[in-house]
Parts: structure tokens; sequence; C-alpha cells
């Protein structure tokens, strides 16, 4: 068994996520990719347009001795494929892909 770090649902139990990752993403491989607003319980939004710290979240993913599997969640509508197109060019622009 291993641990997944699930970066959208660290901020909504009021966790820090790059410590997170520091503390089991070098057991982890599979990293569940989604952005949360405020208030915390909001809908799932873009990949970008959120508050956690993505760049440190990504920035601490790359330190990770392995690299691990990503899957990302958010809400679709009313343009999926534009949401689908939004998250790839922000994983693109940031270091860990």
């Amino acid at each position: 068994m291993y641990p997944v770090c699930d970066i959208g649902n660290y901020p909504l139990h009021n966790q820090d996520v790059v410590e997170a990752i520091r503390t089991v993403g070098d057991r982890a491989i599979y990293v569940h990719v989604q952005d949360v607003g405020a208030p915390r319980w909001a809908a799932q939004i873009a990949l970008g347009a959120g508050t956690p710290p993505l760049a440190a979240i990504f920035a601490a993913l790359d330190a990770l001795p392995q690299r691990l599997l990503l899957c990302f969640e958010f809400g679709g509508e009313p343009d999926p494929d534009g949401r689908i197109r939004q998250a790839i060019q922000f994983r693109r622009a940031h270091a860990y892909v």
C-alpha cells in the first residue's frame, strides 16, 4: 500500500501540502491534482485558479527522488475541453512534467 499525495484535500483539512509531500512523497506513486478556492469547501476550479501555493507544491514534487503519476480532477462545466487544455498548459508551465 502506498500513500497518495492529494494536493486538493490537504488544504481542505488544514494541512500543509508541501509539508505533506516532504513527509510521505518519497513513498507515494500517485498525485491527485486538483485546485480549490475560497472558501475551502468551494467547488473544484481550474488548475492554477485556486488558493493552494501550486508553484511550491510542484517544486516539492520535483524534488522527490521518483516521478509520480499525475491525475487531474476538476469540474469541467461549462467547457470541459477548455478546462483540460488549461490544466495541461498550467502543468507544462511548471517544472514538474
